[in-house]
């Protein structure tokens, strides 16, 4: 980027008025996300009734800003995101006019066909399976999907070029014997498909591949297949080097790579299910490094769980599809075959014995593997299966690290108008997480998910396989809302309260915590962890529910911290009155940096150095407040709204700190 601009875009950020042509939508409960094409792609969000389609040119004024980046360490990155689909800025419109309505055959055929898509009963998975469109599939079971490592059988890909081109050259041919002719109609029908699909890395990869194998049939050259890839791969980085950032390239690539330098020794492999389950298993070790790098866990079934998905999708399911758009009868059979792999991946996915999560591997680590990796696979074709027993050896180090980390680590999570606090004691000796965040009300996605899409995601990342504590400073929801998600699809010993009695938020979920038959607790002292001691500093009780709060104290070889919760002045003064606290190294500024916490007095008697104010982008509480911000000054601010995520490392005596957005 330069002053503001990135270099391969026509755009740069501010106001502006395009003139574009619709190219997408999606349309959902509160919003429609609209892609559309001036100069190049921008996409805007668009929270009212939208009345245009796919086709139509309209005028739109707004301001373009860069889409923001990951704001917790290690996890999705949406600007990247973005980046791979060729969009390089956000628009955010105030008006939008029509220019003119749809007069593109292309673009009115794709709106006919989805039309059709839409009348149909299995309208869900007819088009998650042959447009590869999952918006409409219940999100537990994409979630099925992806854990048991399957969700690559639904990709538009090879499959759908394969099976589609050797259909229509087998009724063509039956016609007409000039192949030439055969191939060219079959190629422009891909080409169709292709884009009412999107032109997605996947199948362009598949689209271009079939280009060039039949070019080469036809013109009877003697190039390699893998050569042929290599140069596809070559052609695709260079119209859009950020495909680098796409999952679906990466893993299409790749696998694609080693199947075909492969191939030779696949064919000498003598039984359908045999050869399924060694391109299986290449296709997981493959797929590793892609797994631990963004999903940071890996299921070892997953070569088993393809025995039987593969063939069921690829040669029953996705078939299948094709003749339920035309024989609308067909629909029964069909619900059958969802419904059997719904409940069998679902219930599949409910055994995690055989899913282990791994922290995001160093890239020194990941090299490491990749190289490992690579020498397995061709000791794999070259009859050398002894190789694979390094696998285990590299997965157990990753595994084990987090029990090697001799210092603490602290991270204050970016979870909107908000606290979620982690804790990591050094050799693995405890994990804390104070409070998990739960107001939505002021991110960009009304959908997100807190505990799904950053809480769990994170925790996986740093190699935590369960929670010892999870400690609320207080009951209001933006502290412990996404508790409800996090206990049922995380690991946690013990839950800790504050003071006062259990409010109406903390009794529905200890309902869910006895079910489950995790132990709770409230008003405690101190928390011993193997030698390092967390003590609780307040234990009065006041009128309202933010007094109240757990204040936290934590020293860590002369490292100081102090986690206020939404504790107010009142507060303040009672803990000064009752404890020595000077120069606290981190202080968790009390209620957002509202003018109700942080009184000049406690401040000045803290002295903090860093302090840290975990609060909503563009928050309606006008958090933090002037006054606040000012009683601070003579310590480092950060802010959650600005800086994202913040990690604190203790090691020894010596603090360091970073921030994911600088």
């Amino acid at each position: 980027m330069v002053k503001g601009k990135i270099i391969f875009s026509s755009y740069h950020e501010g106001e502006i008025k395009i003139i574009g042509t619709i190219v997408s939508l999606k349309n959902q409960e509160d919003r429609t996300t609209v892609e559309i094409k001036g100069k190049e792609k921008v996409i805007m969000t668009i929270y009212e009734p939208f009345d245009y389609e796919v086709g139509d040119q309209i005028e739109v004024e707004g301001t373009l800003k860069l889409p923001s980046t990951n704001r917790t360490f290690g996890l999705f990155n949406y600007r990247n995101y973005l980046l791979s689909k060729k969009i390089y800025y956000q628009l955010v419109p105030t008006d939008i006019r029509l220019v003119n309505k749809n007069h593109s055959l292309l673009y009115d055929w794709k709106g006919k066909i989805n039309d059709y898509f839409d009348t149909k009963e299995h309208a869900d998975y007819l088009k998650y399976l042959l447009l590869g469109d999952s918006s409409d599939i219940k999100e537990d079971v994409l979630d099925s999907y992806q854990h048991n490592g399957i969700s690559h059988l639904f990709s538009v890909s090879g499959m759908h070029i394969t099976f589609m081109a050797t259909t229509i050259l087998a009724i063509l041919n039956r016609f007409w014997k000039d192949k030439k002719r055969n191939y060219a109609i079959v190629s422009i029908i891909l080409l169709f498909y292709s884009f009412v699909t999107g032109f997605s890395p996947s199948i362009l990869r598949a689209l271009l591949l079939f280009y060039l194998l039949t070019l080469r049939k036809i013109v009877h050259l003697k190039i390699d297949t893998i050569y042929l890839l290599m140069f596809v791969i070559s052609c695709l980085l260079f119209y859009n080097p950020y495909y680098v950032y796409h999952l679906g390239f990466l893993y299409s690539f790749t696998i694609s790579f080693v199947l075909i330098y492969g191939n030779r020794y696949l064919k000498e492999q003598k039984g359908y299910f045999r050869k399924l389950w060694l391109i299986s298993l290449l296709a997981f070790l493959t797929g590793i490094p892609i797994s631990l790098t963004y999903n940071f866990e890996l299921t070892f079934l997953t070569p088993i769980y393809n025995l039987f998905f593969v063939p069921y999708v690829t040669y029953l399911l996705f078939p299948l599809s094709f003749f339920v758009l035309l024989f609308a009868p067909l629909g029964k059979i069909y619900h059958v075959l969802i419904s059997i792999l719904e409940t069998l991946s679902q219930r599949l996915s409910s055994y995690s014995l055989f899913t282990i999560s791994f922290m995001k591997p160093s890239f020194v680590f990941l090299g490491i593997l990749i190289a490992s990796l690579i020498w397995i696979i061709i000791g794999i074709y070259h009859y050398r299966k002894r190789r694979m027993l390094l696998l285990p050896v590299l997965l157990a180090i990753l595994y084990m690290m987090p029990y090697f980390r001799n210092y603490v680590v602290v991270t204050v999570l970016d979870v909107g108008q908000g606290d979620a606090i982690l804790m990591e004691l050094p050799y693995n000796r405890g994990n804390i997480l104070i409070d998990t965040g739960g107001n939505l009300m002021n991110l960009e996605d009304y959908d997100y998910n807190i505990s799904k899409n950053t809480l769990i995601p994170y925790l996986k990342s740093r190699g935590i396989q369960k929670l010892d504590f999870l400690l609320f400073t207080h009951g209001d929801f933006d502290h412990m809302g996404e508790a409800f998600y996090l206990v049922n699809h995380f690991p946690i010993e013990k839950v800790i309260f504050n003071p006062d009695g259990y409010n109406e938020l903390e009794q529905e979920l200890i309902k869910i915590l006895d079910e489950k038959r995790i132990e709770y607790c409230q008003n405690i002292k101190e928390l011993n962890l193997k030698g390092h001691k967390i003590y609780f500093l307040n234990h009065k009780l006041y009128d309202n529910e933010n007094d109240n709060s757990n204040v936290l104290y934590f020293d860590y070889n002369g490292v100081k911290m102090l986690f206020m919760g939404d504790a107010g002045i009142e507060v303040e003064e009672d803990i000064l009155k009752k404890y020595d606290l000077t120069d606290i190294d981190i202080l968790k500024v009390g209620h957002h940096g509202s003018k109700t916490s942080s009184s000049e007095e406690f401040i000045s008697s803290i002295h903090p150095k860093y302090s840290i104010i975990s609060v909503g982008k563009n928050n309606w509480y006008g958090h933090p407040h002037d006054k606040v911000l000012e009683n601070l000054s003579n310590s480092m601010i950060y802010r959650t709204d600005l800086n994202g995520s913040m990690m604190f490392k203790i090691k020894h005596k010596k603090l360091e700190m970073k921030t994911c957005i600088p």
